[in-house]
């Protein structure tokens, strides 16, 4: 027999109607935007002064001219050094490392330049970034050679003994090779001027190897050039980059037509790297 549901009795108490709910929600929300009007408002001090003597008879506490700030002892403005001390250390060292390696070429050119020939030794170039160390072919090497000379051995180990106390600044040395145009002889055991020139940058790079056991080989990156990269006269524009093609070829060979400017693009260029975030002691 199926049991019979009993109706549930209305809850007793006191309770309100639904609009009433909802009534008391809106004057709640109009008061609360009123307020929110009130703080976005600029008060005018004298104005507010005059409505709450006129209601109260006397003057709010909180509300008063205003005046200024005494604040005891105000910090002075400390203004930041224009460098890191860091970075002047670092910088400073980097411009003795140029100095150092300056001061000994200098001194090679006055005693007497490998092969005995005339010339610069070498050219340096200083940057921020890295130093540039251009050596002409002829005080390294014999002709068509890519065997160090033996007065050349003993000039890159006295190099790298200049470079070696800051090596810890370096991220890297960038050994370049460069030819002129010159076709390579019969009998030659390398088969071209680009061959020749990455010989050459190897053979520098082992001459730092060398006289720097504990730096490995990845260290330093040998960069054949050949007889593309010709070297432009000072304050002459470089405008092999610009060129392709047939026309590169003839400004490559504009820049080979007498001996001097061959003995001059026969060089290898080492190029010092800096590591921005080495650390001076």
């Amino acid at each position: 027999m199926a049991r019979e549901k009993k109706e549930q009795a209305a809850p007793t108490g006191a309770s309100c109607p639904a609009w009433l709910a909802t009534y008391g929600d809106m004057v709640t929300l109009v008061l609360t935007f009123f307020v929110l009007l009130f703080a976005f408002s600029t008060l005018d001090a004298a104005k507010w002064q005059q409505i709450v003597e006129g209601l109260r008879g006397e003057t709010p506490t909180l509300i008063a001219e205003s005046q200024p700030l005494n604040i005891p002892n105000p910090p002075s403005i400390v203004q930041k050094p224009s460098a890191d001390p860091g970075t002047e250390a670092s910088d400073q060292a980097w411009q003795e490392l140029f100095d150092n390696i300056l001061k000994f070429f200098e001194s090679q050119e006055a005693t007497n330049p490998p092969g005995g020939n005339d010339g610069d030794l070498a050219d340096l170039e200083y940057a921020a970034t890295h130093i540039t160390i251009e050596l002409p072919s002829r005080f390294l090497f014999d002709s068509a050679r890519f065997n160090l000379k033996d007065d050349a051995v003993d000039l890159m180990a006295a190099l790298v003994d200049e470079i070696r106390p800051q090596m810890g600044m370096l991220r890297g040395v960038t050994i370049e090779g460069h030819t002129d145009t010159d076709p390579v002889g019969a009998g030659a055991i390398y088969r071209d001027n680009f061959e020749l020139s990455f010989r050459r940058g190897n053979t520098v790079r082992d001459a730092f190897l060398v006289s720097l056991p504990d730096i490995p080989a990845s260290f330093y990156d040998v960069q054949a050039k050949g007889e593309d990269f010709p070297k432009v006269d000072a304050g002459e524009e470089y405008e092999g980059d610009l060129l392709d093609g047939d026309e590169r070829r003839e400004w490559v060979m504009s820049h080979n037509t007498t001996e001097e400017q061959k003995a001059q693009n026969r060089r290898c260029v080492i190029i010092l790297n800096r590591n921005p975030n080495a650390e001076v002691e």
